[in-house]
């Protein structure tokens, strides 16, 4: 018979995996499997104690792929295969039922263990930048040995390069799973507007490494957010003209930015993507019945002009998904899936920090759209973490000040 005293032991423990888990999802080693050994462990240990009603998510991407998988079978015209694409389905449901652990025991193991592996990630991308900025040799030394390490393994882990980004030669350093510093710069932003915590060092850290990691995306991110700060900043500070001026200046300039940004035809990725989007509307174009309800399934293939040869994923996740499982899926997707944990508290809150909470899952999930991290446990768990935030990070703060209190008097008597 399992005893309290054992249930409590079971508890911390499922914490602790459950942090390895996360940092585990994020570090991304390519070796040693500990993503998938880790979540296994997590599930064994922690099933009493998760919100398991939250496995509908996962329950419904399994559905949308099964309604793709039977038209698939039964209407010639894609390479679709079962067996692989129900395996792989199962895995990316797996990692959504992530979102069972969205429940308030959980929340402070959440949150700080995404914090740090996004330090983490963070700290790497600075260190190798300085390191390569400052010396050639050790440029050309690590930019090749990740290139080894992409082609023994296929994976992808840390990319180091000169790229021409609006005309002029920039050194950038791309961490995989760089994407989870956009919700953590956007928590850190959240709790300084709360005068919370000021993680002026984090904001800084993020900021920074977001910008060296040389993706678009994640550079729009970074300065839409820290725009945004500086606007609420000023709108609190009961400054409407400046607010106003703040706002409409940096939208204009990230506009005209991500403009001459995402048009650069300079750029070796730039042209890749664009060559891509011209495939994928052609294939959209070849068969509408299945682009608005069915697709084309996981794991069948397309001919991507970007690389002049057929393939089964690109970095465009939001095309992908459309071709993956037809255009209505993909609203399901995003509107049940990605929005539907935290749309009720949304509306029922009124507070200017619920708008930046949107920015950031917003600068999140266009970040995602153009790196394959929308159906992915890197994805999910930024949507873990995300959902989390909103729900029980302040909650988390006012326990705390009720716990010191108590220890500052039963510390008096």
């Amino acid at each position: 018979m399992i005893t309290v005293s054992d249930r409590i032991k079971l508890f911390d423990l499922s914490k602790v995996l459950l942090a390895l888990l996360i940092v585990s999802i994020n570090i991304r080693e390519p070796y040693f499997h500990s993503r998938e050994i880790l979540f296994g462990l997590v599930v064994l240990t922690s099933y009493k104690f998760i919100d398991i009603r939250r496995i509908k998510y996962a329950i419904a991407l399994v559905v949308i792929w099964a309604i793709t998988a039977i038209y698939n079978i039964l209407v010639p015209g894609s390479d679709f295969k079962l067996a692989g694409s129900g395996f792989n389905t199962i895995v990316i449901a797996g990692y959504l039922c992530l979102m069972c652990f969205c429940v308030k025991k959980y929340a402070s193991t959440i949150i700080s263990s995404y914090l740090i592996v996004s330090i983490i990630v963070a700290v790497i991308t600075i260190v190798i930048w300085v390191i390569c900025y400052f010396s050639s040799s050790a440029y050309s030394f690590l930019r090749e040995y990740f290139i080894q390490m992409q082609e023994s393994t296929g994976l992808s882990f840390i990319a180091i390069d000169l790229r021409a980004i609006l005309g002029t030669r920039f050194l950038t350093v791309w961490y995989r799973t760089s994407p989870c510093m956009i919700c953590a710069l956007g928590y850190c932003l959240i709790e300084r507007l709360d005068k919370i915590n000021k993680h002026t060092i984090l904001i800084v850290l993020f900021s920074v490494a977001l910008f060296f990691s040389g993706t678009r995306a994640n550079m729009m991110s970074a300065v839409l957010l820290d725009l945004l700060y500086v606007a609420f900043w000023f709108s609190r500070k009961r400054i409407p003209l400046f607010t106003l001026f703040i706002i409409f200046s940096g939208l204009f300039s990230a506009a005209m930015f991500a403009f001459l940004f995402f048009t650069d035809s300079g750029s070796a990725s730039s042209a890749i993507k664009t060559s891509d989007t011209k495939s994928y509307f052609s294939t959209f174009a070849s068969d509408g019945l299945r682009t608005l309800f069915f697709g084309w399934g996981p794991g069948s293939t397309f001919y991507s002009l970007g690389r002049g040869k057929m393939v089964d994923i690109t970095e465009l996740s939001l095309f992908e998904t459309i071709r993956r499982y037809g255009l209505i899926s993909t609203f399901v997707i995003f509107f049940y899936i990605w929005f539907s944990p935290i749309r009720s508290e949304l509306f029922r809150r009124n507070s200017i920090n619920n708008l930046f909470y949107v920015a950031t899952l917003m600068a999140y999930i266009v970040t995602a759209c153009t790196n394959p991290y929308l159906l992915d446990s890197v994805g999910f768990c930024a949507l873990l973490f995300y959902c989390t935030c909103f729900k029980f990070g302040r909650l988390i703060h006012e326990d705390e000040k009720i716990e010191a209190r108590k220890a500052e008097q039963d510390y008096a008597f």
